[in-house]
């Protein structure tokens, strides 16, 4: 998730004014959970306002990352029948819940949520089935062809952890006890069509705010100062405080966040999230693109990109967004699967004026890009990035 693995999890990235992680506590109380348990790394994590959701919220700390099959262990305590096992990423749950559930004819049956895919498979774990059941779990295959994928939604019994527990601790022990209560019990499976959604990169989010836009409506706080010369377009979200200046256009599914600024002739386009306390200056055009909070930005084009918090941009910033040759995107050597991809900023980066960036290109936090400067690599965080100008005057003689 570089290089916003400063964060203390990466479902706790904001969209649309709440964390990821809170939008998925919103989709579990829609189905009728009232009762979770969050693993977290630390009592950083707790979230601060958990009592607003509505939903009765326990904690328990796994201090290292030590995977999902050692974090549930850590609730066993405070599991006593039927439950879903997920990760905090799954904002849509309440579409599969009563399917999952739905599949299970026995108390001891266990049910996975599984997907065809044929792409990158060697980047998840395969379920191995025969008929209604599934056999094992196979992680990260190097030569399978198309095949269902473990999604990360599991609805289980209790009893599954007695399993778990004597399998030895490793990142993939999970799968491992689902392979191994396979073998006498009903591992049962639920194949979906709907879309799913996986946090693994930071240009993932963009699926994210895809998704959340589907299910929003244009609303315009009380409070939000919104010029009569803007205009506003679509379904668009204005949240508390933020100020919409003369002559700025914003063209929904939008999200404004609080204490925003719009600046004059300033146009946000489709799928833009910008959290609190931005600023989009004058004449500044920003097109699909999620600003985090408390970052300001001068002028210029922002396109497909995800920008960090904290960030200074100065005027004239661009950041391009498709290759010249209109082909995928790629970052590291991973296929993004986007021919639309601009910069992807850490937190506390400051570019002065003129700085342009190539399609795909990551910036560190806490790095300072220098004015004029094109990017055209990634920068690693704590850097100082700058184009070397020779300064040359000539005397003009007629």
């Amino acid at each position: 998730f570089y290089p916003f693995t400063d964060l203390e999890h990466k479902s706790y990235v904001p969209l649309l004014g709440k964390k990821i992680i809170e939008h998925t506590l919103s989709e579990l109380k829609k189905t009728g959970v009232d009762e979770v348990i969050i693993v977290i790394k630390g009592e950083k994590e707790k979230l601060s306002d958990d009592n607003s959701l509505g939903i009765k919220i326990k904690y328990v700390v796994q201090e290292e990352p030590l995977g999902m099959g050692n974090a549930l262990l850590k609730a066993k305590g405070l599991i006593k029948g039927d439950f879903f096992l997920l990760n905090a990423y799954h904002i849509n749950f309440s579409r599969f819940s009563d399917d999952l559930k739905n599949r299970k004819k026995s108390k001891d049956d266990l049910v996975l949520l599984l997907k065809k895919e044929k792409d990158n498979l060697d980047q998840y774990g395969i379920a191995k089935i025969d008929g209604e059941n599934v056999l094992e779990i196979i992680e990260k295959p190097k030569d399978a062809l198309e095949s269902l994928r473990v999604i990360g939604i599991y609805f289980m019994p209790a009893r599954f952890l007695d399993i778990l527990e004597t399998i030895p601790s490793e990142h993939y022990a999970l799968e491992k006890a689902i392979s191994l209560y396979a073998k006498g019990n009903k591992v049962k499976y639920f194949e979906t069509k709907e879309n799913t959604l996986s946090l693994k990169y930071p240009w993932d989010l963009f699926k994210f705010s895809k998704e959340l836009f589907k299910n929003s409506k244009m609303w315009i706080s009380d409070s939000a100062d919104v010029s009569k010369e803007a205009i506003i377009k679509g379904e668009v979200i204005i949240d508390d405080g933020a100020k919409i200046l003369e002559g700025a256009c914003i063209k929904g599914p939008c999200y404004i966040g609080k204490n925003v600024v719009i600046g004059n002739n300033a146009l946000v386009r489709e799928y833009s999230i910008i959290d609190k306390n931005c600023v989009i200056g004058a004449f500044c055009e920003v097109k699909n693109s999620i600003i985090l909070e408390n970052t300001k930005i001068h002028s210029g084009f922002v396109g497909d990109s995800i920008i960090g918090s904290g960030c200074r941009i100065g005027a004239n910033f661009c950041s391009a967004n498709r290759r010249l040759d209109r082909e995928k995107i790629k970052i590291e050597g991973v296929d993004t699967q986007l021919n639309s991809l601009g910069v992807i900023m850490g937190n506390f980066v400051n570019c002065g004026v003129g700085v342009s960036t190539m399609p795909g290109v990551v910036i560190g936090g806490h790095s300072l890009i220098g004015p004029s400067s094109i990017i055209m690599k990634s920068v690693k965080e704590n850097n100082k990035y700058y184009v070397r100008f020779e300064e040359i005057v000539e005397e003009i003689n007629d």
